[in-house]
């Protein structure tokens, strides 16, 4: 009777598993980050985006380069280029001033760049030929030995410049398809999971082993957020890779907790929530927005 119940859980769990992370992976299909990633060979593209960056010296002091003469000269000095696969057609930066945010909830003087850019693909090139389009920053009169750093931008620098886009471009069909969806599925999976410990947690009477390995998935999560804000607002395309190694991480240790608290405590009826669940359900959420915000 008890094995055949705990199957009919499994069997729950699963299938609403499958069901969350389908709907999940197809939502953030739409995302930029899924429809540059892996383009059709040809395929005309508009971007419009948006970088923050901070100009500072040794000392700890910041420049305001977004008014005045210096943000003029970076309107006019801002170049990019592309490599490989990837072709520029043309792309205009418009330089604003802005509060940008650092360590210990800090704000300091920045500039942003408001960046449109348009792109294709070369229609000649190989199937799945990677390319990147570059922002190549000048050196500002009078700054030259200062620190010029990019904050909230999934870019990250090169000998050859700052990376702002990378895409692979196919020429057949079906492998650009199974490129769109594994990419999707990429960040669909672990905000997948997330997802259904939620709803597993709130939705369905869950055991007390459930709730620990739940528990410890939300806590797994917790540890991301923590690094990536102690991380001074520095995301790039390898840091947003730890949500989906530490989301990982905590599917396969949250089954081992259950396990534990199965064998050494014999807790098999369900639990009331205590306040420290809806801590974790606010984690939980956080990881969802912060990823999101840097994707959208």
């Amino acid at each position: 009777m008890v094995a055949n119940k705990g199957g009919k859980v499994l069997q729950k769990y699963l299938s609403t598993l499958a069901i969350i992370v389908a709907a999940a992976t197809y939502a953030v299909s739409f995302l930029s980050f899924v429809t540059t990633g892996a383009v059709h060979s040809g395929t005309a593209m508009d971007e419009q985006l948006r970088f923050e960056l901070t100009v500072n010296d040794t000392d700890g002091s910041y420049h305001a380069v977004g008014v005045g003469p210096v943000a003029q000269f970076l309107s006019e000095n801002i170049r990019f280029h592309a490599t490989g696969s990837a072709h520029l057609l043309a792309a205009n930066v418009d330089v604003t001033p802005t509060r940008v945010s650092v360590r210990r909830a800090k704000t300091v003087p920045g500039a942003a760049l408001n960046v449109a850019l348009q792109w294709d693909t070369l229609r000649d090139a190989r199937d799945g030929a990677n390319g990147r389009i570059y922002l190549d920053f000048p050196q500002i009169p009078g700054l030259e030995s200062s620190h010029v750093h990019f904050t909230r931008s999934l870019g990250h620098w090169t000998q050859e410049g700052y990376v702002i886009l990378e895409e692979t471009a196919y020429t057949q069909s079906w492998r650009f398809a199974l490129a769109r969806t594994l990419l999707a599925l990429s960040l669909g999976l672990p905000l997948g999971i997330l997802l259904h410990a939620v709803a597993w947690h709130y939705l369905v009477p869950a055991v007390a082993e459930w709730q620990a390995g739940l528990k410890t998935l939300w806590l797994f999560a917790g540890v991301t957020v923590l690094i990536l804000y102690m991380s001074d607002g520095l995301v790039s395309q390898t840091t947003l890779e730890l949500p989906y190694l530490v989301v990982a991480l905590g599917a396969a240790t949250a089954p081992l907790a259950a396990a534990y608290r199965a064998a050494y405590t014999g807790a098999r009826q369900p639990e009331s929530r205590s306040p420290i669940d809806n801590v974790l359900l606010l984690v939980a959420a956080a990881v969802l927005v912060f990823v999101l915000s840097f994707l959208a």
